[in-house]
């Protein structure tokens, strides 16, 4: 007896139009491709009602599945809660937004999802006892107030509690013995140089190095020097400090 399966759904699809056609079949193929292991699953549980059988009441048995899908492209909803109120059961969806549970004719199921809205389906009698839907959720997104949490009820008891606030004035003492200004002083005559300051003395050093000729050392004085003696003396032989003072007055 060949087994129809049949897409029924409670509203139109909230879909564009350019994409519904890949979508229908995308859901189609993970359709049948869950219906054979389900279908075997069924056999190995003779526990489970039979879809298609009667209860004591003449009420049919319907197994209801399908896709809980939502966003614009589709997508499976994982983790949606599919319940029967009257019967006060239900199930939940796989990883790719798949359910499937037996249910009665007639039964009023509700679908719902954390981030989206509830959605309610009634299964209706059909003649292969079987009932595949595709279920769409939209997003239901809730703006809060904004919630300002303070330590006191009210305005009253936070004004007495401000006002009755006695603050440590420890760091505000210490704040005022750092900022003295002779403490200040004395600190900077016992800081090293910085990168400024070895710079200028860098090019100081330089410069003398120039001038002396090469050395960085101090120039000796001559005093104990004889060829130094020697020179002098032959200079004023020769009378060149006369001629020195000459050339001043004359200048």
């Amino acid at each position: 007896m060949p087994i129809y399966c049949t897409f029924t759904q409670a509203h139109p699809f909230q879909i564009p139009l350019r994409n519904q056609a890949i979508k229908i079949l995308r859901l189609a193929i993970w359709m049948l491709a869950l219906a054979l292991p389900l279908a075997g699953t069924a056999q190995q549980r003779p526990t489970v009602p039979t879809p298609g059988n009667m209860t004591s009441k003449g009420q049919e048995i319907v197994q209801f599945s399908g896709l809980i899908v939502a966003g614009e492209k589709a997508y499976g909803v994982p983790g949606a809660s599919i319940t029967i109120p009257r019967a006060r059961r239900g199930t939940a969806t796989n990883h790719i937004g798949y359910f499937s549970i037996p249910v009665l004719a007639g039964d009023t199921t509700i679908i719902s999802a954390l981030g989206f809205r509830k959605r309610s389906y009634v299964v209706h009698k059909t003649p292969t006892a079987s009932h595949s839907v595709i279920i769409y959720l939209e997003a239901d997104t809730l703006q809060l107030p904004t919630v300002d949490v303070v330590p006191f009820p009210t305005e009253a008891l936070f004004k007495e509690a401000f006002l009755a606030l006695n603050l440590d004035n420890r760091d505000v003492n210490n704040a005022r013995r750092n900022l003295d200004p002779y403490a200040i002083e004395d600190m900077a005559k016992e800081m090293p140089m910085d990168g400024r300051m070895n710079y200028t003395t860098a090019m100081n050093n330089r410069v003398r190095y120039i001038e002396r000729g090469g050395q960085y050392q101090v120039p000796q004085l001559s005093l104990l020097d004889p060829f130094a003696w020697a020179r002098f003396i032959e200079s004023v032989k020769r009378g060149d400090l006369k001629n020195k003072d000459r050339k001043d007055r004359k200048d």
